[in-house]
């Protein structure tokens, strides 16, 4: 099976605003646009419209749709999705944040699916993504054989998932995790730095990295997979769903 890219935020932040739109339009332009819609949709499953470029938002950005909840009927932003369909090939979303019946703010969702390519600088776009959209939680991963097409939870951790919008939760630790707000106190970032890994200090939390090069998770898994059970260790027991490693499993067996 192909190798593919996946970034996933959870972030409150208000990203009706047009100008929201237009930065995200902005880091999908970085390397040579090659991550740059091509369609357009509310669905991400279904595209048939082509995409004319950043005054298309005026249509495609927080269209307001309404829906009844409990008797009461109430606004909502419908999903904005995007297609790639030439190099690089990629599918993603943003699931707008709303409040629901009873005030809470539920987080919106930025979700970006695609084919591997050494020609993007995928760090460099998490990194912009997290600048637009100051997450509660993030995560980069490249997903490779040894973790496609497993079962639950390994699926949702495939899929990007964080769980449900008012209690989330991590499943597994991604090559570059970004934890803000209230996990922002997650994990040990002294012991981090004392043993190798990198952990950058961002507004509303920290991003940290399990090796120095996205690819090495292709490259070299084994090694990848050790360097990620030494990171879950600089957690508390039970922070993420998936204690176990494909890598680990191999050398029982």
């Amino acid at each position: 099976m192909k190798a593919y890219v996946k970034i996933a935020l959870r972030s409150r932040i208000d990203t009706k605003p047009q100008e929201v739109g237009r930065a995200l339009l902005n880091v999908l332009s970085l390397g040579d646009g090659l991550l740059y819609p091509q369609q357009v949709s509310h669905n991400p499953d279904r595209f048939k419209d082509d995409f004319e470029g950043a005054d298309a938002l005026d249509v495609w950005w927080s269209e307001v749709a309404q829906m009844r909840v409990e008797g009461a009927v109430s606004d909502f932003s419908l999903d904005f999705a995007w297609r790639r369909k030439d190099a690089v090939k990629s599918t993603g979303y943003v699931c707008h944040t709303m409040r629901n019946n009873r005030g809470a703010v539920l987080p919106g969702t930025v979700s970006l699916t695609a084919q591997w390519s050494p020609k993007i600088e995928w760090i460099e776009v998490f990194r912009a993504l997290i600048g637009v959209f100051p997450p509660r939680l993030a995560m980069l991963h490249l997903f490779t054989s040894p973790e496609i097409g497993r079962p639950s939870p390994w699926s949702s951790f495939e899929a990007g998932s964080f769980g449900a919008a008012l209690n989330p939760d991590i499943t597994n630790i991604a090559w570059a995790m970004y934890y803000g707000d209230e996990f922002a106190d997650e994990g040990d970032r002294q012991k981090m730095r004392e043993r190798g890994f990198s952990v950058d200090e961002q507004s509303n939390g920290y991003l940290v990295t399990v090796t120095k090069r996205l690819e090495d998770v292709k490259s070299d898994f084994d090694s990848f997979s050790r360097r990620r059970a030494e990171l879950k260790t600089l957690y508390r027991p039970g922070r993420f769903r998936i204690e176990e490693e494909p890598m680990l499993e191999r050398d029982v067996t």
